[in-house]
């Protein structure tokens, strides 16, 4: 008796795609493993990185899936090969193509397996990079955003506001006389003031704004609002919480009195975050120069402002 040849045709394209597969499978692991070491070494790509990771896991998904529907295609065609009549040379080719098939379904169970590693792997290592992420963007005194956390937040809000106009504000604050805090008990003190304040205004801040420390006692704030009065009237609640508590100056002392000076904006048509930035500055600046504990705001100049002196 011959060989069916339409049954090995239809046992070689079960058993082709498989191979295919395997060696796809590991010809794209390998490329993304040597991917994900490359990108490690790269700071400014571990965003990048976190999302190829995302869409791997999703194509491992996928591959297992294939990988389900191959092996339950081969043990139909092993069914139907071992209930073939035997005669002559036949049956030696029978248990050839049945060891074969065997040999793929056994292969088929170890990508399984390789597939789930990965998938494993590459979970750990989305969170490790997504908590490294976060670390890089928050001040490890205060437990707020650093300047790096800053800088891009504000880079994005500003993109919201030439896009599609979504306001914001942006505040510069600075702890008055804090130098007299280090100078008369000491850094260590300074520092639990800067962390208290920190922490303050971070739980005072509504939902959708950011609360940074860009260094010694200065701090950012960016409120989601609607305008400079909401703004503004959410700064006079912020400066009056730091001025009502009592900030701990070390472990035993919760008495400690500070004050903040702050300068407000928000953006214009025509601004930049660099010169959004030195608006706020300048406000700063106001509030310092007038005495301190206090809160000063600037509008943009408008276009045919030249002739004003404070623009």
């Amino acid at each position: 008796m011959e060989i069916d040849n339409t049954l090995l045709l239809r046992i070689l394209a079960c058993f082709l795609p498989i191979v295919a597969v395997s060696l796809g499978v590991g010809i794209w692991i390998g490329r993304s493993v040597a991917q994900s070491i490359e990108t490690r070494r790269i700071r400014s790509e571990r965003d990048r990185t976190v999302r190829t990771l995302q869409a791997m896991l999703q194509s491992t998904d996928a591959l297992t899936q294939q990988v389900d529907v191959r092996n339950s295609e081969l043990r139909h065609v092993e069914q139907t090969v071992g209930h073939l009549r035997s005669v002559n040379d036949l049956e030696q080719v029978q248990d050839q193509l049945l060891q074969q098939i065997n040999n793929v379904i056994v292969s088929n169970r170890k990508l399984e397996d390789d597939l789930s590693a990965t998938r494993f792997e590459l979970q750990q290592q989305a969170m490790q990079l997504d908590e490294t992420r976060r670390e890089a963007r928050t001040d490890a005194l205060s437990g707020i955003a650093n300047r790096k956390g800053f800088d891009e937040h504000l880079t994005y809000v500003m993109g919201r506001w030439q896009a599609k106009r979504a306001p914001f504000g942006l505040v510069l604050a600075d702890v008055d006389h804090f130098k007299r805090i280090n100078d008369s008990l000491g850094h260590v003190a300074g520092d639990h003031v800067v962390a208290g304040i920190g922490e303050l205004l971070r739980k005072s801040v509504r939902p959708g704004g950011l609360v940074a420390r860009l260094g010694g006692d200065e701090f950012a704030i960016i409120l989601k609002v609607e305008d400079l009065e909401t703004a503004r009237r959410a700064c006079e609640r912020l400066k009056k919480a730091v001025e009502n508590a009592n900030l701990a100056a070390s472990d035993r002392d919760a008495g400690l009195s500070v004050t903040l000076s702050m300068g407000l904006t928000v953006p214009s048509s025509d601004d930049t975050v660099d010169s959004l930035l030195r608006r706020a500055d300048q406000a700063l600046y106001q509030s310092k120069k007038q005495g301190r504990n206090q809160l000063n705001q600037l509008n943009a100049c408008p276009a045919d402002s030249s002739a004003d002196s404070s623009c």
